[in-house]
């Protein structure tokens, strides 16, 4: 016998999307000041800082694709907008936040980033396009 898929399975996924998304906005900008002050300081290298910059582009990009692997998928769907609803939200409340984001993304890819005053320039972009998600306390 399968174990059944409840609501307790649905808050779950919910939770994570809600995780994913707050973390991703705070780690987007986390991650923009300290590229920023790397490239400010030269240190690392700018090969090491190019790496970092697009690994965490890349790691973006995945973490708005869990979320469109939700989105796109018709049944799982259902059970996102169902959970939401029963909690008073609604899916755009999450996808507006992630399509916001997915264009910062976007803007990110397509920077040139070959030297350390267009890295400044486009962490100073991010920083500006993306705020920190409220919190009860300094993260």
């Amino acid at each position: 016998m399968a174990v059944p898929q409840t609501k307790l399975h649905a808050n779950r996924v919910l939770e994570q999307i809600m995780d994913n998304v707050v973390g991703l906005q705070r780690d987007m900008v986390n991650n923009a000041t300290a590229h920023k002050a790397m490239a400010q300081a030269q240190s690392p290298d700018l090969a090491t800082l190019q790496g970092f910059v697009n690994d965490s582009i890349a790691a973006y990009s995945t973490r708005l694709g869990w979320g469109d692997a939700i989105v796109n998928t018709p049944a799982k769907l259902t059970i996102l907008t169902n959970t939401c609803t029963r909690i008073g939200l609604a899916v755009t409340d999450i996808t507006d936040i992630t399509n916001a984001l997915k264009t910062v993304v976007t803007t990110m890819q397509g920077a040139n980033k070959t030297t350390y005053a267009q890295i400044v320039s486009l962490c100073d972009t991010v920083i500006t396009a993306v705020n920190l998600p409220d919190s009860l306390w300094p993260e």
